[in-house]
């Protein structure tokens, strides 16, 4: 199956513009183009995409997730660097439970308007 470029948006929750930026890097090239040049992206891109998506939410750059996409990650530096860029992403969400949590104890209810992150 194939998908136009403005269902993968839709679907991936990004703009067309972004994936029109990470066909411009290499990031993710569609497998197919339509007579007009449209893109068209398969499963097997959808998939590289939920994958790109998931390295940007850890906070890497798209130049260190094209290296992770483009190569098996049996290198141990880069499983390394996953794995603390996870654990301190963790570290951040237990802040902010314990964060709420206790507002939520003290006043009743918690304030979402409030940083409570140190990092934000």
């Amino acid at each position: 199956m194939s998908y136009s470029v403005g269902q993968v948006s839709a679907l991936a929750g990004i703009t067309v513009r972004t994936l029109h930026h990470y066909d411009e890097l290499g990031l993710l090239t569609p497998s197919e183009r339509g007579s007009a040049g449209y893109r068209r992206y398969s499963d097997v891109d959808l998939e590289r995409l939920e994958q790109i998506l998931y390295y940007r939410e850890l906070g890497f750059s798209l130049t260190d997730i094209a290296t992770i996409v483009n190569k098996p990650t049996t290198d141990a530096g880069w499983r390394l660097l996953i794995r603390t860029k996870l654990a301190g992403l963790i570290r951040t969400l237990a802040w902010e439970i314990s964060y709420f949590r206790a507002d939520l104890v003290t006043n009743g209810s918690a304030d979402s308007s409030v940083s409570c992150c140190p990092n934000a």
